[in-house]
């Protein structure tokens, strides 16, 4: 294995530029309007602005960043209505990545699954909305471990980076599990997705899993209308 990673070639230097202002956008560290300076992103990274401007045209092509003729690229801050759209076909496709995966759980997911709830049940009693919050994604991606279909899988990543966007860098989103009746009705929710995942009863689990995100998905919309309302 040491000697296969000793052997492994390093990233081209734009790939590098570009996975690293792309992870610093969806984590909030490059914030919706700031602008990217190519020197000072060379500087940092040892590298001459050329490759950095090809990741910076790249993540344009992306939607990530746009160009503004005053000021060079800037990160882009998607719309409320972007976000909704992402946040409608998540739920969709989540709901059929969890139907796919469920003639394939094996008692290893379940127990883990059932760990997660326990967990789950644990956080929310003692109001901890980040470890909740973590525990609720480790329970879906548990599930997709199990799914087939990968392309469906990373599709799913790609958007849920897209969704987290707008709010990365901020404890907005952990808002959505410290609201109480939320984090209550979610709950309620993973126990039935836990049972019903159990009974293979695959038409079902797809309806529950839909209307399951859609639910989390209404309320987080109402949180970035306050936030950041449209004009």
């Amino acid at each position: 294995m040491a000697n296969a990673a000793a052997g492994r070639k390093p990233l081209p230097k734009y790939q590098q530029a570009y996975n690293t202002l792309r992870e610093r956008i969806v984590k909030g560290k490059l914030r919706p309007g700031q602008r990217i300076v190519l020197a000072r992103v060379a500087a940092e990274l040892d590298m001459s602005e050329i490759p950095v401007r090809e990741a910076v045209k790249r993540l344009e092509s992306d939607g990530f960043v746009a160009h503004d003729p005053y000021v060079g690229p800037v990160v882009v801050a998607p719309s409320n209505k972007d976000v909704s759209d992402v946040l409608e076909l998540l739920a969709y496709l989540e709901g059929l990545a969890t139907k796919l995966a469920a003639p394939y759980l094996t008692e290893e997911h379940f127990e883990r699954l059932e760990r997660l709830v326990r967990e789950m049940e644990q956080s929310l009693q003692a109001g901890e909305s980040a470890k909740y919050k973590a525990q609720n994604d480790e329970f879906h991606a548990t599930i997709y471990e199990a799914t087939p279909n990968r392309v469906l899988v990373k599709t799913i990543a790609r958007l849920y980076e897209q969704s987290e966007r707008l709010w990365a860098g901020e404890p907005k989103r952990l808002l959505l599990f410290a609201d109480e009746n939320h984090a209550q009705h979610s709950f309620r929710d993973h126990i039935q997705i836990l049972e019903t995942l159990r009974e293979n009863d695959v038409e079902a689990i797809e309806i529950l899993v839909r209307n399951h995100k859609r639910a989390a998905n209404r309320s987080m919309l109402k949180w970035l209308a306050t936030w950041n309302p449209d004009e």
